[in-house]
């Protein structure tokens, strides 16, 4: 029995590409995985385009009547795809477990919307640090002065500050902590600085740090279910556990 994990995505080209992963255990009970699709996927990117790639790169590696179970990120389109395989194999009395298993949704993806929905509640301090940074990076001699008044506040600088990529949230959790651990330089350059707009209020700070904390659990979770050389189905219940401890 394979399972089999599949992610689609557009390029900054405007190209769409879906890749698709074969996963099995070998004679060894050894687990392995293999990428048996990478291919350009032509719009607009419906169930029905998704599903048709798939089950034609399934029948050319002759492994269509092998799978047991079909990973996808939560979208509907998805949904979609993965209720016409099922169809297929069903018709095809080739269905494991009668198609009880046969679409697992991504935990990895859950949590990132459950994140992204979560960071909504401090938009206003995200954008004080993401727009700060920016304008701190920007200048070399900003960035000195910066790193001036965080030695004469005792913060240690062995830290950078760095930008985040607005999708993917992992990279957000690094840019807030590392302004938080520069919290008191940022307030001490807005008082040096006139043209520096972006220094986040107290309260701002505080519910920043809380959920920073709270995004740390999410990013062990996150690790752990992505990783590649072990099984993962086994370990979903008791980091959502800890996830929803953490509420």
């Amino acid at each position: 029995m394979i399972s089999i994990t599949s992610d689609c995505w557009t390029s900054n080209q405007t190209i769409g590409y879906m890749s698709l992963t074969a996963h099995y255990i070998d004679s060894d009970w050894k687990l392995q995985k293999r990428i048996i699709g990478f291919n350009e996927l032509a719009p607009p990117h419906s169930g029905e385009v998704i599903s048709d790639a798939i089950l034609e790169c399934l029948i050319k590696w002759g492994i269509q009547d092998k799978v047991g179970t079909i990973t996808l990120d939560n979208a509907s389109n998805n949904d979609r795809a993965a209720a016409i395989l099922r169809n297929n194999f069903q018709g095809k009395g080739k269905l494991h477990f009668e198609g009880l298993f046969f679409h697992v949704r991504c935990c990895a993806h859950i949590l990132n919307l459950v994140v992204q929905d979560g960071l909504g509640t401090i938009d206003s301090c995200l954008l004080k640090v993401r727009e700060g940074v920016k304008y701190l990076r920007k200048s070399p001699g900003r960035l000195l002065k910066f790193g001036e008044i965080a030695i004469t506040l005792g913060i240690s600088t062995s830290r950078s500050l760095c930008t985040d990529v607005k999708t993917r949230w992992n990279s957000t959790h690094r840019m807030l902590k590392s302004a938080i651990h520069y919290k008191r330089a940022f307030q001490g350059y807005a008082l040096r600085d006139s043209n520096f707009e972006w220094s986040p209020t107290d309260e701002e700070w505080t519910r920043a740090e809380r959920v920073c904390n709270v995004l740390e659990v999410f990013l062990d979770a996150t690790n752990l279910f992505s990783g590649t050389s072990y099984s993962t189905s086994n370990l979903f219940l008791t980091e959502i556990f800890k996830v929803k401890r953490e509420k």
